[in-house]
């Protein structure tokens, strides 16, 4: 039930996106905080399903520790990085945004995808249960289908500076260039 729950959470990320840059409906607005909910929700259904396997010992704590550290940082990556109105507000305007490329979004495109993969692996380290295993891999893998999209089909318009963007910032993988960018950036007031 979990996995199908946060396969559904992806989706309806997707259906988000599409509906803001083309079809526009305000109804369809309730669809990330739906997505989020939902997958929030698989998650912790996949951590309580995997409870009895969790690794009492050092390896076991460490583990959960790390998945707090990549949480905290993907929460701050979506929620505070971000101009979080402008985001998240559904709503693209006839002159389009400007990308955010300080900070967390100068070190790669889509730096949420690490927090985010980094969380999955972590929970599964901690919960070493085949089910977790199993949802981790699927929501890592639908996370990916979803940043291909939004940097293929979505962000190229929602944002007039994107593929200027594409060539100086990576993809997914850091490299030094944009690591160091990142700090310098970083620095700086934030982009609210």
């Amino acid at each position: 039930m979990w996995l199908k729950i946060g396969i559904v959470s992806f989706l309806l990320y997707y259906m988000y996106d599409i509906n803001m840059i083309f079809l526009k409906v305000k109804m369809g607005n309730i669809l990330f905080p739906l997505a989020s909910f939902l997958l929030v929700s698989a998650a912790a259904g996949l951590v309580y399903s995997s409870f009895d396997s969790f690794d009492k010992g050092a390896t076991g704590i460490i583990c959960l520790l790390m998945a707090v550290v990549m949480l905290a940082l993907l929460i701050y990556t979506l929620f505070f990085a971000l101009p979080v109105k402008e985001a998240y507000s559904g709503e693209v305007s006839d002159d389009p945004a400007k990308v955010c490329d300080r900070g967390m979004y100068a070190l790669c495109r889509h730096p949420g995808v690490i927090w985010f993969t980094g969380l999955a692996f972590s929970l599964y380290l901690a919960f070493p249960a085949a089910v977790m295993g199993k949802g981790m891999t699927i929501f890592c893998v639908m996370n990916f289908l979803y940043i291909v999209l939004q940097d293929v089909v979505i962000f190229p318009r929602q944002f007039s500076d994107y593929g200027e963007y594409k060539e100086y910032t990576p993809f997914l993988i850091p490299n030094l260039r944009s690591i160091r960018r990142a700090v310098e950036t970083g620095r700086k007031d934030s982009p609210n």
